[in-house]
This record gives C-alpha cells, structure tokens and sequence, in this order.
C-alpha cells in the first residue's frame, strides 16, 4: 500500500508545477479573461504549503544543518533580483527564500532551547518568536517598508510542520489554523473582494501531505528545485517585457 501513496519528488513536482500556473496568471494579468487569472492564481495556493512542508522535513533530515541555512540563503540572494524585477520592481518585498531562512532559524532554536529541561531555555525561546514577529511584521515593514513573502505565516508554518512532524492530524490543524488566520488578516487588512479570500483555497494541498509516504523517490532532484526558482521567475520577466 505504501507504495501507492505519492514520494517526495512527486509532491515537490506539484508544488513546482503550481507555483509556476500560479506565477504565469501572474504575468497574464490583463491579458487573459479575469476568471482565468482568478483559477491560475487559486491553483498556484497549494504551491506554498507544499513547499513550507518540505523545507521542514528537509531540516530535520539533513546532517549538517549550517550548510542547509546556506544553501536557502544563496539561493534567496540570487533569486531576489528577478524576483523583484518580476513583482514589485524593487527590493522592498524579500521572497519566499527568506522566509524559509526565518523558518530555519526557528526551528534551530527550539531544538536548542525548547528541547531542553530548564525554564530559562524555554524562556529564551518564546522572547525570540515575539522578537521573530516583531521584527517581521512591524519594524521591517513601518521603518525601512521590507516585507517577507507570505509574512510571519510563512515562517509558522513551515515551523509547524516541523514541530508535529510526526503526527499529520497536528500539522493538517495547525495548517487550518494558522491560514484561518493569515485569511483573516489579509481580509481585514484590504478592501474586501473575493480576491481577498484567495489564500484560502491552499487547503487543497492538504491531500498531498496526507498522501506522501515518507519516501524520496528514485532520483536525486535536490538541487533541481533550488534552481528552479530563480530561472522560471526570470524567464517570466523577460517574457512579460515582451507582451506588455
């Protein structure tokens, strides 16, 4: 039977394959009729989770856990130019790379401190999630206008996964929870539209991870989607100078 449910290459395809549906709409804003941006970018939200999901599962997994912060961070700096060329046209928004790294960061130290017996670790631990949040979604964004992909969301996310990694009935009600919430504010925070629910449909990435069985797959893709992130978002750059 386990062989029948989906590995990790599988998954990780489809969150590739959705990330890129989902920035192709992107580009095609305008151009195509509105409800097919509208099903391009709703299918691009299962993307994310999936993502967040693997970046969890890889730091448990990985052996040296100081060359897994850096590979994320090289691939963050060298993403970021085209990436902000491609949605923004600045560096005021970091992309989704960075976020990671805020993940990893966190979940490096909850292993470190939250782990531990004493009361001053756990201590210590919870002043860093406040000072995490505080960081990201006050300073940055009101001092110096700097905003990370997907937020402080992001970065729970991904370190939920984590912190439930063995219980799937966790991580699927932490996930609900946590993009409850993320839709909430991003509601409250807009002028309501249907658009404004759009993070929503990222449930549907939850079959996906109750389905992955654990294993990796026959094929080394390690650092294929690593790459894919920033060539795809500069080739959608190019392509949308030259149909706008």
């Amino acid at each position: 039977m386990k062989s029948k449910l989906l590995n990790r290459n599988f998954i990780k395809i489809i969150a590739l394959v959705t990330m890129l549906i989902d920035h192709v709409g992107y580009v095609l804003y305008g151009i195509v009729p509105y409800w097919l941006y509208f099903v391009l970018r709703c299918i691009g939200r299962i993307s994310f989770p999936l993502f967040a999901y693997f970046v969890a599962e890889g730091f448990y997994y990985t052996k040296n856990k100081i060359k897994y912060f850096i590979t994320i961070l090289i691939f963050a700096l060298i993403s970021q130019l085209p990436y902000s060329l491609l949605f923004n046209g600045s560096t005021t928004m970091l992309n989704v790379l960075f976020t990671f790294l805020l993940s990893v960061v966190l979940m490096f130290a909850f292993d470190k401190l939250w782990r531990e017996t004493f009361l001053e670790l756990k201590i210590a631990f919870v002043v860093i999630v406040f000072a995490m949040f505080t960081f990201v979604s006050i300073l940055l964004p009101l001092l110096f206008d700097i905003t990370f992909d997907y937020g402080f969301y992001g970065i729970m996310l991904t370190f939920a996964f984590y912190v439930f990694k063995f219980s799937k009935t966790k991580q699927i009600v932490s996930f609900v929870v946590l993009l409850i919430i993320y839709t909430l504010v991003n509601v409250i925070g807009s002028n309501i539209t249907f658009f404004s629910f759009i993070s929503i449909f990222s449930i549907f990435a939850i079959p996906f991870i109750i389905l992955f069985n654990g294993e990796k797959g026959k094929l080394n893709l390690k650092y294929v989607f690593y790459w894919f992130y920033p060539i795809h978002i500069a080739i959608l750059y190019i392509i949308n100078i030259l149909i706008k």
